[in-house]
């Protein structure tokens, strides 16, 4: 089975979701992406590049199937007028639960007929109430179980983990400054644990100090600020407590990789895939995570993690439970195979 890929221009979770997708896909799938094996012809989907760039690629890879994880218009285009026999699947990453602009119905109706696959129940509900009719169904963003690290991380990360639990504990947030992770929320939150724990530390990845003061004033002084980190999994392992305050995600990737670095994590339920996962909790879970947001209930939550650690290691095996049951990346592309295949012609 051969399968092109349509990726995203830039950096972050689209790119990476489609690289673990290649990564774990059967051998025997081959695979061809624009936006990795070759960049977009041009600066946006409106560019005429890309109409001969998808009718090249097409006629060269001779692909079973087409999976979109963006839209590019003229590639679009290319594919309703010139390539309808080949199936077309899109994955929906980002929230359905907003009335779409006019360009955006333009594009889905471009690339009908389409097999969705939406990486949350929330997302699809949200996107069904939009688009009536549509076919598709729910593929969890998966995740490498394996390889979350090499073995000179691993090491050091366990070592600094050893001195964490012998002296300092550590909570943290990881993330870009925007409003959807609500960093303030974080700083409230952990400024009302450090009034009650001396003993701990405040980590804040991915946002500088300059940026952090900048926005946050004095609420940005009890915590370290890191700026960006490429390796934010080992920060995330590094960590005792992961505080996730995000307003939404459609299916949290920050969440399965605390998963998978054993790290406890508690936080706001974010409005998305958030509820899909904790569907899957066996009670530990659940109780760490609110749906109030309530910087004072949850600064309790934090406490109690930071100062209980029979209750983070419940946490903890809660969730590697779920993150191996149910996100594996390897189990999930066998499933995902299974639904190119219902399809191909």
């Amino acid at each position: 089975m051969r399968i092109l890929y349509i990726s995203d221009r830039g950096s972050g979770g689209i790119k990476n979701h489609v690289q673990c997708l290649r990564r774990c896909l059967p051998q025997d799938v081959e695979c061809y992406t624009i936006g990795e094996d070759e960049p977009f012809a041009g600066v946006s989907g409106h560019s005429f590049a890309e109409w001969k760039q998808i009718r090249r690629v097409v006629k060269s890879v001779k692909p079973d199937v087409i999976h979109l994880h963006t839209l590019p218009l003229l590639m679009c285009l290319y594919l309703r007028l010139f390539v309808r026999r080949i199936p077309r699947f899109v994955s929906l990453h980002t929230p359905g639960n907003r009335k779409p602009p006019f360009k955006e119905r333009i594009l889905h109706w471009l690339v009908a007929p389409a097999y969705y696959l939406p990486v949350s129940s929330v997302t699809w509900q949200g996107f069904q109430q939009w688009y009536k009719g549509v076919k598709g169904e729910v593929f969890f963003n998966p995740i490498e179980i394996k390889g979350g690290g090499n073995s000179s991380q691993v090491a050091n990360i366990d070592a600094i983990q050893h001195v964490n639990r012998h002296h300092l504990l550590t909570a943290g947030l990881i993330g870009r400054w925007a409003d959807q992770k609500d960093w303030p929320s974080f700083a409230q939150v952990t400024s009302l644990v450090a009034q009650k724990l001396s003993s701990v530390k405040f980590w804040g990845v991915g946002v500088s100090e300059e940026e952090a003061n900048l926005q946050l004033g004095d609420l940005a002084s009890h915590i370290e600020w890191m700026g960006f980190q490429s390796n934010g999994r080992e920060w995330i392992r590094r960590m005792d407590v992961f505080v996730l305050t995000s307003k939404h995600e459609e299916l949290p990737t920050v969440v399965l990789e605390a998963f998978l670095m054993k790290t406890a994590i508690c936080g706001y339920i974010p409005c998305g895939g958030m509820t899909d996962i904790l569907a899957f909790s066996n009670g530990a879970l659940k109780s760490v995570f609110i749906e109030e947001r309530s910087p004072q209930k949850l600064a309790v939550i934090v406490q109690r993690l930071l100062e209980d650690e029979a209750l983070r290691q419940r946490v903890v095996e809660d969730g590697w439970q779920i993150v191996t049951k149910y996100f594996d990346a390897k189990v999930n592309c066998q499933k995902l195979v299974e639904i190119y295949k219902r399809f191909k012609r």
